[in-house]
């Protein structure tokens, strides 16, 4: 699946639009989140957990969907 970089980098800017996006990220966008992060001079802690946590979820709806 091909990320959508445009928004997962819009998603990056703000707390707010972090949130916004964030329920309709795939994982792979979560990744790519993720990696733009880490590229940052002091990553932002808050926006690392909030996107773990999206991460760990987007995993656990896989394995339910597995599992079904």
């Amino acid at each position: 699946m091909k990320v959508r970089k445009t928004k997962v980098e819009l998603a990056s800017s703000s707390w707010t639009e972090l949130n916004k996006f964030l329920s309709d990220m795939n994982e792979e966008e979560v990744i790519y989140a993720l990696e733009l992060e880490n590229i940052r001079t002091t990553p932002r802690s808050t926006f690392m957990k909030r996107l773990n946590q999206r991460l760990a979820a987007v995993k656990i709806e896989a394995i339910r969907e597995e599992l079904k």
